[in-house]
């Protein structure tokens, strides 16, 4: 992958997500559709019910938005071409143009059970995928009607979301990255192991969408923002790969939440429930305590007072919320802090 193509894919992952790691889009449909959930996006009739953190990202829209014309004025033209032309000759897909939307799924807590899958929706074809990869050595197998495609590069992708926790059960089935088609326009990449329990769960219907709580969530970014994620906070608190010194001061969380609205500014808010009623009363005084420091520290600073007037914290009882807005205004503020315009920027992204 040429430099070009890595600074296009980091300057798109600004705005896809919010804190995910979506830039799997970059790497690379089924005959039966599945009615979608009462709530949430239709790909989380594919998240088996233990699944502990849900993403989603409506890119068309987000791609569509005043924000990321801003964002695609920092990538010198001549790149842009070139990124997006040797992505479309090597899986066929113009990430600008092609993809609806993204979802990412976390698979039970960090441990042997864990894995995760990247949903892509969009307009692009399984004839044309496939014929790609196979022209470079991917295999094809079948699981329960779906077809799943295998290929040496994809291993990276495997290992990667295996040892997402120490200890992790490194079976081949971990280890092997693939890319499958769930139905016509969806295209799913993560390990063998998760990619098959995806299909499990829609086949038998025995989804994530029955775990009320996370859903609650769901339906409430949802609202907010075109741009979510939604994580059971204790399976991350839980993750061997955490210093014990860092776990001794993480607040006693249950679940946390982001989403952000991605227009010609950004709205959004952070969100998190915490065990009791106590923790979050708590947490809310070191959240206001740590704004009132911070806004002392930057107040010579107006563009740094401003981004933090922005913020408003908010709950009650278990519940503890950041609201934010980013406006217009600002963001051009910020963008000329990034280095006059253009040329810090871009050595922000690697040139």
């Amino acid at each position: 992958m040429t430099r070009g193509t890595q600074r296009f894919l980091v300057g798109s992952s600004l705005v896809v997500t919010v804190g995910l790691a979506t830039g799997l889009v970059a790497y690379y449909n089924g005959n039966l559709t599945f009615a979608r959930a009462s709530a949430g996006p239709a790909e989380l009739t594919y998240l088996p019910p233990d699944t502990t953190a849900v993403a989603f990202a409506n890119v068309r829209e987000i791609m569509a938005s005043a924000f990321v014309q801003k964002i695609r004025a920092l990538i010198p033209a001549n790149e842009l071409g070139t990124a997006k032309a040797e992505m479309q000759a090597q899986i066929g897909v113009d990430i600008e143009r092609d993809i609806d939307t993204v979802c990412v799924g976390v698979i039970g807590a960090a441990g042997a059970t864990s894995g995760g899958v990247v949903m892509i929706r969009g307009r692009f074809t399984e004839v044309t995928i496939e014929s790609l990869v196979m022209q470079h050595g991917g295999k094809v197998e079948q699981y329960k009607g779906k077809k799943i495609i295998t290929h040496p590069e994809f291993a990276s992708i495997g290992e990667g979301l295996a040892m997402a926790g120490e200890g992790l059960n490194m079976t081949p089935e971990k280890t092997t990255g693939a890319l499958a088609f769930f139905e016509p326009g969806l295209v799913a990449i993560g390990d063998m192991t998760t990619i098959k329990k995806a299909i499990d769960a829609a086949a038998s219907r025995q989804n994530v969408t029955s775990n009320n709580e996370l859903m609650s969530f769901v339906i409430d970014a949802e609202r907010v923002g075109n741009a979510w994620s939604v994580g059971r906070f204790d399976a991350v608190a839980n993750s061997p790969d955490i210093p014990s010194e860092i776990k001794q001061h993480i607040p006693p969380l249950k679940w946390v939440s982001a989403a952000a609205r991605f227009d010609a500014g950004i709205t959004g808010n952070v969100r998190a429930d915490a065990i009791d009623d106590k923790s979050a009363e708590d947490l809310r005084a070191i959240v206001n305590g740590g704004l009132a420091a911070a806004r002392m520290m930057g107040g010579q600073e107006p563009q740094v007072e401003a981004m933090l007037n922005a913020l408003q914290v908010t709950g009650t009882g278990k519940t503890v919320s950041v609201a934010f807005t980013i406006s217009p205004e600002l963001i051009d503020k910020l963008l000329a802090m990034a280095g006059g315009g253009g040329a810090a920027a871009r050595r922000q992204f690697g040139r």
